[in-house]
């Protein structure tokens, strides 16, 4: 396997992998907290904080990173303009989470408290944070589903790994015919 297949591979993986995160966040982590007390809340913070770094910032580099890299080294079945596209919207997520969430996320850090309006306001900044990573992820698959199968390589791998999407599917059984 070539290693721009190895890097697509990983910015497929880590893309999906950072969304499933961002809904998380959306869906438990950020409800939750209206119903930590006052005095515990900072200590919940600092408990949230510490485990969530390691599963939300490694892949989030990780994509980053390889979609950088792809920009040079990309499979030629592999659109430019995606990758183009995707780069912008995964660094549209961190100009998000810098500029908007980070600073509302600190204000309720410092107070040592969140309401539930506080919990609303976290929720419509990081519902555009989880709205950029779907639409990465679905661009993804929905664009170009045959680019997930790398030129010159055991197609029955991929297959085996991503089958039961019907257009990789699809996909899978064209390239395997012509193997």
């Amino acid at each position: 396997m070539s290693i721009s297949s190895v890097l697509f591979l990983v910015l497929v993986f880590t893309t999906f992998f950072s969304n499933g995160i961002q809904a998380y966040i959306h869906l438990e982590a950020y409800p939750l907290f209206a119903f930590v007390g006052t005095e515990e809340f900072p200590a919940y913070l600092k408990e949230y904080e510490r485990r969530l770094s390691l599963p939300l910032l490694l892949p989030y580099f990780a994509t980053v990173l390889s979609n950088l890299v792809l920009l040079f080294l990309r499979p030629a079945q592999l659109s430019l303009v995606w990758l183009i596209v995707a780069l912008v919207f995964n660094i549209a997520v961190t100009v998000v989470t810098v500029v908007l969430a980070t600073p509302v996320y600190n204000r309720y850090k410092q107070a040592g408290k969140i309401t539930s309006d506080g919990v609303r306001e976290l929720l419509r900044i990081n519902f555009l944070r989880l709205a950029l990573s779907t639409w990465t992820a679905e661009t993804r698959m929905s664009r170009d589903p045959c680019a997930i199968i790398p030129a010159h390589q055991d197609t029955s791998q991929v297959c085996m790994i991503f089958g039961g999407h019907s257009e990789i599917d699809l996909c899978c059984r064209a390239a395997l015919q012509h193997a």
